[in-house]
């Protein structure tokens, strides 16, 4: 019995553009260092599946996760270069991020607007379409390692939908996605799988897909997080500043917070709150470090733009963090997110290196400076006078006092001047 066709896309790993955010067609780019361990973490995924064909786009990009991922010969064979398989053509739009297109054609969307000088949404969907028709005489697993944009066509038309819907295919770098059809309605084509993760940005972690008779399944290991009142990850970086490492920081607090993306309107009003409060923090010896995935120009031109069009200078340094070191030494990168962006996290590093907090926040909503305030005075309060902060605790307010540890201890609290409610609940003020 012949074996149903199942395509496996594979998206090629990580390059300088897709962390910045550059619209990548037929500029040629290699990969990122990250970009190589991705490609060849897609080895362990996919060995042992007998593929009939391997079809790979003709960009390096592509060519080299094929390679490095195992199968640029498999078997007896060679992995065969098609052109349907490229990127979207970008044409005038090469290199430019959304942002910096839209300064030129007002809410600019790719998917309905298609690109001057390059390919438009239905050049797009007809490659697609002549794409499918040639996989449908195939049988069994295919492999196709492509890109970005055109997997998200890919996958649109696969079930049949218009190209304008592959907006709702999200696929980051050297991830895995299966079409197929759906075992009792062998003519229904469905994904099976779609932008599964064969990499992490912590060591430790592996996925694997496996295929049974109700399709392909998925396994995978969680990524572990810096833990509390342990010796924060060191770090060297280049920021806006100049250099930065963990060690400048000794003797002071430190918070490390980080950011999507520049540009972006939650990230900046974040900024404007952390700028006009960074005297408050450094009269309580706190220092600010921002970071994101984006490169010193970027952070340069932003705080520019802040400074110019929001009458607030940005006096703290950002970290440059493009090959995304410190992000992933700190649990930044969260995949279910997004692989390519640090999600709102803040770290709280005390004077001895040690990590005292973490706020975590959704891309979608910004943080309260004031709470970070809040929570580093009663740091603070807590370490200079051996006691605990109560729920909504305020400066001034009363704190709370260790309950006692023996039952002879307990006999006496009521008798040592606290306002006490029970043995275990006493409060005093500071």
């Amino acid at each position: 019995m012949t074996a149903p066709l199942q395509v496996y896309f594979i998206r090629h790993g990580e390059t300088a553009w897709s962390i910045s955010g550059q619209h990548t067609g037929r500029t040629d780019l290699p990969l990122t260092s990250h970009g190589e361990a991705m490609a060849r973490s897609l080895a362990t995924t996919l060995r042992g599946i007998d593929f009939s064909l391997v079809l790979t786009s003709p960009r390096l990009r592509a060519r080299a996760t094929c390679s490095l991922a195992g199968l640029g010969i498999f078997g007896s064979r060679v992995a065969q270069i098609d052109p349907d398989l490229a990127e979207w053509d970008y044409g005038d739009y090469e290199g430019l991020r959304t942002a910096e297109i839209r300064q030129r054609h007002l809410d600019w969307d790719v998917w309905r607007d298609g690109c001057p000088g390059g390919e438009m949404p239905a050049d797009a969907s007809d490659r697609a379409d002549h794409l499918i028709a040639r996989l449908c005489k195939l049988s069994g697993p295919v492999a196709l390692f492509s890109h970005g944009q055109f997997g998200r066509v890919l996958a649109a038309r696969w079930i049949g939908l218009p190209v304008t819907q592959g907006k709702h295919f999200t696929i980051d770098p050297a991830t895995v996605g299966i079409l197929g059809f759906e075992p009792d309605h062998p003519r229904r084509r469905v994904i099976a799988l779609w932008n599964a993760r064969a990499h992490r940005p912590a060591p430790g972690t592996s996925l694997s897909i496996s295929t049974t008779h109700q399709g392909p399944t998925m396994t995978e290991t969680a990524t572990a997080l810096p833990r509390l009142n342990e010796a924060a990850p060191d770090f060297k970086a280049h920021t806006t500043h100049g250099d930065r490492s963990l060690s400048d920081y000794k003797d002071k607090w430190l918070i490390l917070f980080s950011h999507p993306a520049d540009f972006t309107p939650v990230c900046t009003s974040e900024f404007i709150g952390f700028a006009k409060a960074a005297d408050t923090f450094k009269g309580m010896n706190c220092e600010l470090l921002g970071l994101s995935i984006d490169g010193l120009s970027s952070h340069l031109a932003w705080t520019r733009n802040i400074e110019e069009k929001f009458g607030v200078k940005v006096p703290f340094p950002i970290i440059e963090d493009i090959k995304m070191d410190v992000a992933r030494a700190y649990g930044m990168v969260h995949p279910g997110a997004s692989d390519t962006q640090a999600v709102r996290a803040a770290f709280f590093i005390d004077p001895k290196s040690i990590l005292r907090a973490m706020v975590y926040y959704p891309m979608s909503n910004g943080r309260s400076i004031k709470e970070f305030l809040r929570l580093l005075e009663a740091m603070q309060t807590s370490d200079k006078n051996g006691v605990a902060t109560p729920e909504g605790w305020m400066p001034g307010d009363d704190v709370l006092v260790p309950p006692p540890k023996t039952a002879d201890a307990a006999d006496k609290r009521a008798a040592e001047g606290y306002k006490t409610t029970d043995w275990y609940y006493s409060t005093t003020s500071l």
